[in-house]
């Protein structure tokens, strides 16, 4: 049996470890594992390591190859300190499909809700992410997590995705203000409307004062000079 190890004849060195020294088989089967690593075979490798009980190097040479039902299916049956760091991996290959339930399944699995949270906010999924966040946070901290995120759309000049944001998480005065802030007057009177229409006719009469200001302002500026 030695012999056939040494020589790497893997399936006659465990044909005959079965029959005469049961006890080496897992040895074996792991030994055969890692030659096929080696030669870059980490399919063939993957169902020798599973035989052998070497978990962790069957998850991985499974994601190796991006066989990742196969690692999934391994990756369920560990306990959960051993799976959880593998799971977030394999969720980034399906939001890179846009697989956006099984990334969430696989990140919630991985103890990874802010990943899975953050993957919805960048695809644009307010309402999957706020629910989400609702579920594993205290509700200052959603809406600080949601502010946070807003603010820099605002930076980016993503104005309508921070609307989203400060709206989900029941801020429409964050978005009154940046609109206010970036002269968007117009997105400004819209909210204002929809959430302080007590406040509308008070608004207009300011952006009127506003704008005779900034006319005067411009015809000062161009007034022909008297000779």
């Amino acid at each position: 049996m030695e012999c056939y190890h040494k020589g790497s004849a893997f399936l006659k060195a465990v044909e005959l470890a079965r029959s005469a020294f049961p006890a080496e088989v897992v040895k074996l089967e792991e030994g055969w594992g890692d030659h096929l690593v080696q030669q870059k075979q980490l399919d063939a490798a993957i169902n020798h390591y599973i035989e052998a009980r070497c978990s962790i190097k069957a998850i991985e040479a499974a994601i190796g190859t991006r066989q990742w039902k196969k690692a999934i299916y391994i990756l369920d049956l560990q306990d959960r300190p051993t799976a959880a760091k593998y799971y977030p991996k394999i969720a980034q290959h399906y939001v890179a499909l846009q697989d956006y339930q099984m990334a969430e399944e696989l990140y919630v699995k991985g103890d990874r809700m802010k990943d899975a949270i953050e993957m919805y906010t960048q695809a644009g999924r307010w309402e999957q992410a706020h629910k989400l966040a609702s579920k594993c946070m205290r509700p200052e901290d959603v809406s600080m997590l949601y502010i946070t995120q807003a603010q820099e759309m605002e930076q980016q000049g993503k104005y309508k995705e921070a609307e989203r944001l400060y709206i989900t998480v029941d801020e429409p005065d964050l978005a009154i203000t940046m609109y206010k802030k970036c002269k968007m007057y117009e997105e400004m009177i819209r909210l204002v409307a929809k959430y302080h229409k007590d406040l509308l006719s008070d608004t207009h009469l300011h952006l009127g004062k506003v704008k005779c200001f900034v006319s005067g302002q411009l015809g000062h500026i161009f007034e022909p000079k008297s000779l």
